[in-house]
């Protein structure tokens, strides 16, 4: 998803969470959108030498004395913890969004998908 349509489904979740009359409902997704605050703001500090640190740690050190095959592809083909943070952030606020499906401003690209 592009940034400029994640940024769609967000504003979209707040304002439907916004509209919401019941405080313990309207409460509950508040918390839900600052978890996705969270999940971003950690993923992007000291994310480099985090990633670092594990791959070093796993990789090179794993309990066989050689290379672990699995932390070995991740190191290469894309262990971001900014790219998953993306992606369980768009997944939680997509899931919220569905709730509104019927909501003229809803967008049914917005609708989650299940990976296998």
């Amino acid at each position: 998803m592009k940034r400029s349509e994640r940024e769609q489904l967000e504003a979209f979740v707040r304002a439907r969470t916004a509209e919401l009359t019941d405080e313990s409902l309207r409460s509950a997704h508040g918390e839900l959108i600052a978890l996705t605050d969270r999940i971003r703001t950690a993923a992007t500090r000291d994310a480099d030498w985090d990633f670092l640190a594990g791959v070093l740690g796993e990789v090179w050190f794993d309990d066989g004395g050689g290379w672990s095959d699995e932390v070995t592809e991740d190191a290469i083909f894309g262990d971001d913890p900014k790219v998953e943070a993306e992606a369980i952030t768009i997944a939680i606020l997509a899931a919220m969004a569905l709730a509104h499906a019927d909501h003229p401003d809803y967008a049914p690209s917005w609708r989650p998908t299940r990976r296998s």
